[in-house]
């Protein structure tokens, strides 16, 4: 029992109800695809012309929710991709919608260079702690308040508190994978 929700600058558009009343809004179908943790969650869901968010979707601006109605949890957070336009042989016309979950918004901003350096447990923070709170402050600085990403509670199983680790001219979200402890 899900309600997917989508968002145009602030303004709600329920897109699939959790009902069997055909006056409520219906996706003609609907795959949530979760990945491994850190991996971009991805919702693929298809739409019909009667349905009110039909003309609404916009690619990269339109955000998209997904809400367990059972357990009022929040199962997915994020943006159209893409959206590609079909028709069937017997004449139906839909919209495919690919979404990215907000961990994509980290491909949305450009790591500066930095030579290789180490970060050492300060007592505040560990290593770790303060080489993401870096990267996220350089995404933050670049994206809009809506794509900003604040670091919650580090949890990383090593031997060292520390972390050796240079920025490349790449993504934030490539920046985050290539790191050595």
């Amino acid at each position: 029992m899900y309600r997917v929700t989508i968002y145009n600058d602030g303004v709600a558009t329920i897109i699939h109800e959790v009902s069997v009343d055909p006056a409520d809004p219906h996706l003609y179908s609907c795959t949530l695809t979760q990945g491994s943790p850190g991996e971009i969650d991805s919702l693929q869901f298809t739409i019909l012309p009667n349905n009110p968010g039909y003309e609404l979707l916009n690619s990269r601006t339109t955000l998209v929710e997904v809400l367990n109605t059972k357990t009022d949890e929040i199962v997915f957070s994020g943006r159209v991709l893409t959206m590609t336009p079909e028709m069937e042989d017997n004449g139906l016309i839909y919209k495919t919608i690919i979404c990215e979950d907000r961990l994509g918004y980290l491909c949305d901003s450009i790591q500066p260079y930095l030579a290789k350096d180490t970060y050492w447990d300060d007592g505040e923070r560990t290593g770790v702690e303060q080489y993401l709170d870096l990267l996220l402050e350089n995404h933050n600085a670049q994206v809009e308040d809506y794509k900003k990403i604040y670091r919650g509670n580090v949890t990383f199983a090593t031997s060292t508190d520390n972390i050796t680790k240079g920025l490349t001219y790449d993504t934030t979200y490539h920046n985050r994978m290539v790191c050595s402890v």
